[in-house]
């Protein structure tokens, strides 16, 4: 039955179907037996009553529903809320199925009453005396006695059902589950996860607790994760709780797991905005630019009046350098919802993808006395597309106290990224080499440089490729310049992951020095096995074999081989006004192995006999082993500093200082130590 309602038991039930059948009652005796049981005054009467009771039924359910559903609050998704009427159809049914059994009940042992009754009529009839009507009135008085016992035991039986008691745990459940929703709007986060986690002390399966007490704690994935999961389980045809399980494996770095739980929800509602804009936002916080970019396109072609993800959209182009394009979806943005927050961002794009100057100044001083300044600059044109182009130019002077040089540089340069993963860099241009006037029988030349650079790192994975062939001067004396030594070099890294947060990288280098009196070749192999301890934070043990072919007469260090083994760590820390500080540091220890044979003149092997270079890291034919000096210290720290001053305009400083041999160019001593700042202001044009 229903609980709480008056009027709803089987006594009540009863009596409205029986006023509800008295004017049939009526109407049949009348026409059968012309005798008239009632009159229509208190049959009328009867049929008020029982309006009037299932009326106040009716009124007494509505009213409980607005009460119980007053103290619901909107879900965005979670349990759907109950009826306003606590009065159900089934319930109803319910009951009114059981007062026709026991109606149906009642009638039938009238029916064998009457039976007997006239049974005993027709054999006292025989005897027709006064005396013989006295069994048949007590015979019906007993029969109507019974009735009456049956109906109350049916009333009480009626009243000890066992769904009372269920009734009673829904009921308390009801009441903690309104609790906590009372704590939950007053703002308390943890009142109300005390309070929700009441409610699944008494009911765990109380789906709708389950999901408030996992959002509760979003801000803590690995506690959440479980309990979504959970309501997944209690409504495995809600999307959103699979969205839920999508977001908190993203946030602890699952990607794949989230994109599988992202694919579920859209199987159930492939149209769903959340649930097609949620796989999106997977892909992006997986760092799958290109993929984020085709959902989020997809979406903007049948909903191009969506501004938030116009907006989502614009950060994704951010990253996968458009920032032209990145404007126009802002634009778009803010011409269907203006917002102050959005303009303030499109001013930083616009800064970005704007035509900019960029002023440098740089010096270097090592341990050989040698100084080097550079005065230049860097003119970038607007950005369009997945390309850009610049020029650049530039002064420098070396010089050691009693010599200097003098180099002036112009490059074009641009810059392709026809996907997210995939960034080719190129320049191309010139230096003129001036005469040395202390130097004598120095002249000025030209030389061409370059650089073309490709790097590629599959989406969502440390796996990476980075190539890069380069020719430039060296110029880290005036005795290298006054020489027109040149570098050309060709590189390769690839990274891989082993298992879990460690990842492989393998590192070769081939370089070519060149001038006009000799050729020497630099080869350097290097292993370095990293662990990201944080997303920002990166430990590694690197090992670095470099090899000269042969002792070099042009003004820098080559000795037969050089072993460094290091510690490393690279870490950024980025602030809320957008300042980010980088830090590449190593220290360990190097030793050197000098070249032992004397080279004769044009760089052969004594003999000659053109035979070439020896196999790298082994000795020279017919000489003895080269023999390894003592291990020494060995350093080296590039840090960069970005702080951005309006939109479009940046100041940047970079500090690189070593002692080491890994990522010098060229060294001019064995003990050669070095150290530079380089600053730059970006300023982008209106």
């Amino acid at each position: 039955m229903t609980p709480g309602i008056p009027g709803t038991g089987i006594g009540g039930l009863f009596y409205m179907l029986s006023a509800a059948a008295l004017p049939l009652r009526e109407g049949y005796r009348r026409l059968w037996s012309g005798v008239a049981a009632a009159r229509w005054r208190v049959i009328a009467m009867q049929q008020l009553l029982a309006a009037g009771i299932l009326g106040g039924m009716w009124t007494t359910g509505w009213l409980l529903g607005v009460l119980l559903s007053s103290a619901r609050t909107h879900l965005v998704a979670g349990p759907v809320p109950a009826s306003h009427n606590v009065w159900r159809t089934a319930t109803f049914a319910l009951s009114f199925a059981t007062l026709i059994m026991v109606v149906c009940t009642v009638e039938l042992m009238g029916f064998l009453a009457r039976l007997r009754a006239r049974r005993r009529e027709r054999l006292a009839s025989t005897q027709p005396t006064p005396i013989a009507r006295a069994p048949r009135r007590i015979a019906a008085g007993g029969s109507r006695g019974r009735w009456l016992f049956l109906l109350l035991v049916a009333e009480l039986v009626s009243a000890a059902d066992p769904p009372r008691t269920v009734s009673q745990a829904q009921s308390a459940t009801g009441r903690a589950l309104a609790r906590a929703e009372s704590i939950y709007n007053t703002g308390d986060p943890e009142a109300a996860i005390d309070a929700y986690a009441a409610v699944l002390a008494i009911d765990p399966k109380n789906s709708r607790a389950t999901y408030r007490l996992a959002d509760l704690q979003r801000h803590k994935p690995a506690r959440a994760l479980p309990l979504f999961r959970r309501y997944v389980a209690l409504e495995p045809k809600d999307l959103w709780g699979y969205l839920a399980v999508a977001d908190m494996l993203s946030r602890l770095g699952r990607s794949d797991e989230a994109l599988r739980w992202s694919d579920s929800a859209l199987r159930l509602d492939p149209t769903e905005r959340d649930a097609v804009l949620g796989k999106a936002r997977v892909l992006a916080r997986a760092r799958r630019t290109d993929a984020a970019l085709v959902a989020y396109r997809a979406w903007l072609a049948t909903h191009p009046g969506d501004a938030e993800v116009w907006q989502e959209l614009s950060r994704e182009l951010v990253r996968a350098g458009r920032p032209g394009e990145s404007v126009a979806a802002l634009e778009r943005s803010q011409a269907l919802a203006p917002d102050p927050k959005v303009g303030r961002r499109l001013a930083v794009v616009r800064g970005l993808a704007a035509p900019a100057f960029t002023p440098l100044v740089a010096g270097s001083h090592d341990s050989d006395g040698n100084t080097i300044w550079r005065f230049g600059g860097a003119l970038e044109l607007g950005a369009a597309g997945p390309a850009r182009f610049g020029i650049e130019g530039s002064r420098s002077h070396v010089g050691d106290g009693v010599s200097g040089a003098d180099l002036d540089a112009l490059a074009l340069r641009t810059t392709w990224q026809p996907l997210a993963a995939l960034r080719v860099d190129a320049t191309g241009g010139g230096t003129r080499i001036e005469p040395l006037r202390a130097v004598a029988g120095s002249s000025a030349a030209l030389e061409a440089t370059g650089l073309i650079r490709a790097r590629w790192r599959a989406p969502a994975s440390r796996l990476g490729l980075d190539l890069r062939a380069d020719r430039g001067v060296v110029d880290a004396s005036p005795l290298l310049v006054a020489n027109h030594v040149m570098r050309t070099q060709y590189s390769a890294l690839l990274s891989a992951r082993l298992a879990g947060p460690f990842t492989l990288r393998g590192i070769g280098k081939r370089a070519t020095l060149s001038d006009s009196f000799e050729v020497n070749h630099k080869t350097m192999l290097s292993g370095v096995l990293a662990v990201a301890v944080k997303p920002s934070l990166e430990l590694s043990a690197q090992l670095h074999q470099i090899h000269y072919d042969r002792a070099s007469a042009s003004g820098f260090f080559a000795p037969w081989g050089v072993q460094v083994v290091e510690a490393g760590t690279y870490f950024e820390i980025e602030t809320p006004g957008s300042v980010v500080l980088a830090v590449d540091a190593g220290a360990g220890v190097q030793r050197v192995a000098q070249q032992l044979a004397s080279q004769s003149p044009g760089g052969q092997p004594p003999g000659g006999g053109g035979g070439g270079p020896p196999p790298f890291g082994q000795p020279p034919t017919g000489m003895q082993a080269h023999t390894y000096g003592p291990w020494t210290a060995a350093f080296r720290l590039y840090a960069l500093l970005d702080v951005p001053l309006a939109p479009g305009r940046a100041f940047r400083l970079e500090l690189d200082s070593e002692d080491s041999q890994v990522a010098t160019t060229a060294a001019t001593s064995g003990q050669w130590r070095y150290g530079s700042v380089i600053a730059s202001l970006r300023w982008a044009f209106p």
